[in-house]
């Protein structure tokens, strides 16, 4: 196998290589530079597509696809630790790389990334998750840095990611989901997703009248607001005594939005069948509400699917008669 480099002149893997790894090696200081002194010749990688070359205070390794990149310190540390290539994160994507915040540093790999700051070390973050934390603005979003490794949950069916303002959970089922502050203390307190209400299946999002917060569950919810702290509910069947799982004045906003005026009360049956049949429209209403901006900043807005759409409509009215 040869590769082409220099116009038309083919050269070999092992030559391209070093090339680009002396190349960077130089870049990067050299001898007196961060990664010091050579402390082995350059080597094949037991997959046989990538060669390395180790130094006193690092590592560069290089592919035909990724090219050289270097690798060192606690981040160094974690890759290794997992089997290094050959782990899930693969080859290096960046050199290592200061956060945009001035505090963290990282590099990408081919299948995941490895965030470090002073205060929570190095933690790999790889997958839906990733996709997930990198979407709500990576370290810069509500969440901040992770402060674990991507673990299996007991159960066996989930993967979470603790992070410093929160959490975010995942299985097949449910996708990816973030739980933080209040609603996340509450939901541990009740054991996590061994608890009645299951894995989540939306973010954090505002409910229609900006004063509270609102997470759903497989099996249930989580609302809080100033005056009455994190309430936990389970998917409710239809009572109209108890009349689903909101009360009058949230039907109402449901329907109406909050500026239509005095709430009728009792709210009748039609009412709930007009929830029923807008379940879409409301959870429309619900990501788009303006959030309270005593209460924390704006999230970002929630992709509601069919499928949540229908779990949202079986929530509010699960059991309701036709």
């Amino acid at each position: 196998m040869t590769i082409r480099d220099h116009g038309s002149i083919p050269i070999s893997p092992w030559v391209g290589a070093m090339l680009a790894i002396n190349a960077k090696y130089s870049a990067a200081g050299g001898p007196t530079g961060f990664l010091g002194a050579e402390s082995g010749g350059i080597s094949s990688c037991p997959d046989s597509i990538g060669f390395y070359r180790h130094y006193a205070g690092g590592s560069i390794y290089w592919t035909p696809r990724t090219g050289a990149h270097e690798v060192h310190g606690d981040i160094r540390g974690l890759w290794a630790s997992m089997g290094w290539e050959r782990s899930l994160l693969g080859y290096p994507t960046t050199d290592e790389t200061g956060t945009p915040d001035g505090v963290g540093r990282y590099n990408h790999f081919q299948g995941g990334s490895i965030y470090w700051t002073p205060a929570t070390g190095a933690h790999e973050v790889h997958g839906e998750i990733r996709n997930h934390w990198a979407s709500m603005g990576w370290e810069q979003g509500l969440l901040g840095y992770p402060t674990t490794d991507e673990t299996g949950t007991p159960d066996g069916v989930g993967r979470y990611n603790h992070f410093r303002g929160g959490s975010i959970y995942w299985t097949p089922a449910t996708g990816a989901h973030e739980v933080h502050g209040e609603i996340l203390k509450k939901w541990a307190s009740l054991g996590w997703e061994k608890s009645f209400l299951g894995y989540p299946i939306t973010d954090e999002v505002s409910t229609c009248d900006g004063l509270r917060r609102l997470s759903f569950f497989q099996s249930g919810s989580i609302t809080w607001s100033p005056r009455m702290g994190a309430q936990a509910r389970a998917t409710p069947k239809w009572d109209p005594t108890i009349r689903g799982c909101f009360n009058d004045e949230d039907i109402h906003h449901m329907l109406y939005g909050s500026e239509q005026g005095p709430v009728p009360s009792p709210i009748d049956l039609a009412d709930y069948a007009a929830v029923r049949d807008n379940a879409a429209a409301i959870l429309d209403r619900v990501c788009r509400s303006e959030n309270d901006p005593l209460l924390m900043p704006p999230l970002p807005r929630v992709p509601w699917s069919p499928d949540l759409v229908d779990l949202f409509q079986e929530w509010l009215v699960g059991g309701m008669p036709a």
